[in-house]
């Protein structure tokens, strides 16, 4: 079911505080691209802005990737 799936999560960090810039992901986003020319659906979970990522993440697993990557 999931085995040309693969998520990526970008945790928090201590720096993203509330009205500072958050700087995109690029530690994700280089892989992603290449895990999506090579056929992978990717997800990217980043809890620097995405309110639910915990239940993201489990969405996510439910779905059975072959790797999830933390940055």
């Amino acid at each position: 079911m999931g085995g040309d799936r693969v998520a990526l999560v970008f945790p928090r960090t201590g720096m993203d505080l509330p009205g500072r810039t958050i700087a995109l992901p690029l530690s994700l986003l280089h892989p992603a691209g290449a895990l999506e020319t090579a056929g992978f659906k990717v997800r990217l979970i980043d809890q620097r802005v995405e309110s639910d990522w915990k239940q993201a993440l489990l969405d996510e697993l439910k779905l059975g990737p072959v790797c999830v990557g933390i940055s």
